[in-house]
């Protein structure tokens, strides 16, 4: 079980740049929480989006990922690279997501580097360009304390009903979205304050990237806020959690 929140793609003294993207659509909207507030490029064939630290700073990272895409399965690229300079011939980290129609991801040996990209060719999309909701890069927490076999998997449907005085049923159908409920019955102090770090972070505000399954064959992942987190503390220096994830759209 594993949670990405310190997303790097976040930190404002990081230049953010991008291939080509459209006027109203442009790179820096991969820092706003919504993914309708999304990138969009201008064409469909190695297109990319990049971060650069600055000249005195690396960038660590593990994990990527990507959500909110119009990304087809007939892409023939789809990467993270990373790279110590801005040149992209033989990159020290270079990865190939498995394509999803929901959030991709992709984890890798850990590196502190100058630039990383976002590196796509699809040039099958019916679309004609690439669009991307949010993107991220950073390191990951994993739980080895792992939460009750049996959890609530709930959809919320925000639809609104009402009825006539007649009794006729009228209906608006609205949008519905997915929400995890966990508990973890007992997880150790380590495992308390890194939970308690990444709640403080994030708050119910800041979405993050959840893998419930890292090897990908159960769950898909969520992209996420806590919306609920709780602890209890037990005797001999362990605890009790209960976290709820809602799905963040």
């Amino acid at each position: 079980m594993r949670f990405m929140y310190a997303n790097q793609w976040d930190e404002s003294s990081y230049t953010v740049s991008s291939n080509s993207e459209e006027t109203d659509y442009p790179a820096s909207n991969l820092r706003e929480y919504q993914l309708a507030r999304h990138y969009r490029a201008t064409g469909d064939t190695s297109e990319w989006v990049k971060i650069d630290g600055g000249s005195s700073e690396a960038i660590t990272a593990s994990i990527a990922f990507i959500a909110g895409h119009n990304i087809t399965s007939g892409a023939t690229t789809i990467k993270i690279q990373g790279n110590d300079t801005d040149s992209w011939g033989s990159p020290t980290v270079d990865q190939s997501f498995t394509h999803d129609a929901g959030v991709m991801w992709k984890a890798f040996t850990e590196d502190s580097l100058r630039y990383w990209r976002f590196l796509v060719e699809d040039a099958s999309n019916p679309d004609t360009y690439i669009k991307m909701g949010r993107v991220g890069l950073g390191t990951y927490l994993d739980m080895t304390n792992w939460p009750k076999a049996q959890f609530p998997r709930r959809t919320v449907d925000t639809s609104t009903i009402r009825r006539s005085p007649t009794g006729q049923l009228y209906g608006d159908k609205r949008i519905t979205y997915k929400e995890y409920e966990f508990d973890f019955p007992i997880i150790t102090d380590t495992e308390r304050q890194n939970l308690e770090t990444m709640w403080e972070a994030v708050q119910k505000v800041k979405p993050i990237l959840f893998i419930a399954d890292p090897s990908g064959t159960t769950i898909d992942p969520l992209y996420c806020t806590i919306s609920e987190f709780e602890l209890t503390a037990l005797v001999g220096f362990q605890w009790q959690a209960r976290m709820v994830l809602t799905e963040a759209l």
